[in-house]
């Protein structure tokens, strides 16, 4: 006797299943604790009316229970044409990759939404560019990129709740980003094209060894915080609503250092 808990995917099937099965065969059995049991073999003659379309299900169901067992990135890498490419590996890191150390967190703060705009505009993205956000927060870099530039994108950050936030901030453009729980010290860079940061100086200059891998053109936008050491291509200053004054540096790759 085979017996499943009921997560929501399941639920939904068993839903269906109680519809179907008591018009046609009389329904699957219900067992202690709110799970079902299929029918055994014994219990449905071959010929018995709706015996082929159960089997059927059970088919179904068998593949969509292994789908349900994927969780967090893997289920967006099913979604996503990109990742394929983009966002290997396609399972979840390992615990310790989304460990920090208490002196490497990096409180979220919101970057207003001109100083988004212009470290985009100066990272001359190109349509169907796969951008890295660092630090992602809520997503609204990588969201703007993928919206306004065509691009890909993959949000990295710790903190889950922001990474909730930043999926349904995202909505159907999902379709074209991976919002991915892992530590940015442990994450691998070299697919990326556009690298973006709102880290902080010491984050930045443990990251240098890891930028200096990305491919040769690769853009390095990053907010307030330089790369230390590093000669940045471009820097520009702009006030906001907030009455702060923001800078931004930009760097390509290979880096120089100063």
């Amino acid at each position: 006797m085979n017996v499943w808990r009921r997560p929501l995917l399941v639920r939904a099937f068993h839903e269906f299943a109680d519809d179907e099965w008591g018009q046609q065969s009389g329904g699957p059995d219900p067992v202690p604790g709110g799970s079902y049991r299929s029918p055994g073999d014994g219990e449905r003659a071959a010929g018995s009316p709706g015996s082929h379309s159960v089997g059927l299900f059970w088919d179904w169901f068998h593949f969509a229970l292994r789908l349900c067992r994927a969780k967090g990135p893997v289920k967006q890498e099913f979604r996503n044409p990109y990742t394929v490419l983009m966002a290997k590996p396609a399972h979840p890191p390992p615990d310790d990759h989304c460990k920090v150390a208490p002196e490497d967190y990096v409180h979220f703060v919101p970057t207003p939404m001109k100083v988004v705009h212009r470290m985009l505009q100066l990272a001359e993205i190109q349509p169907g560019e796969t951008i890295y956000d660092l630090g992602c927060g809520d997503g609204r870099l990588v969201i703007t990129a993928v919206r306004r530039y065509g691009a890909c994108g993959l949000g990295i950050d710790v903190d889950r709740e922001r990474l909730e936030w930043a999926r349904r901030r995202a909505g159907p453009d999902l379709d074209h980003i991976v919002f991915r729980r892992q530590s940015v010290l442990r994450t691998d860079l070299r697919q990326a094209d556009v690298v973006l940061m709102y880290l902080v100086a010491r984050i930045n200059f443990k990251l240098i060894p890891r930028l200096a891998r990305l491919k040769r053109g690769a853009r390095i936008v990053s907010h307030n915080f330089e790369l230390p050491g590093m000669a940045p291509d471009k820097a520009t200053r702009l006030m906001c609503s907030d009455g702060y004054s923001h800078q931004i540096f930009v760097y390509r790759t290979p880096l120089v250092s100063v």
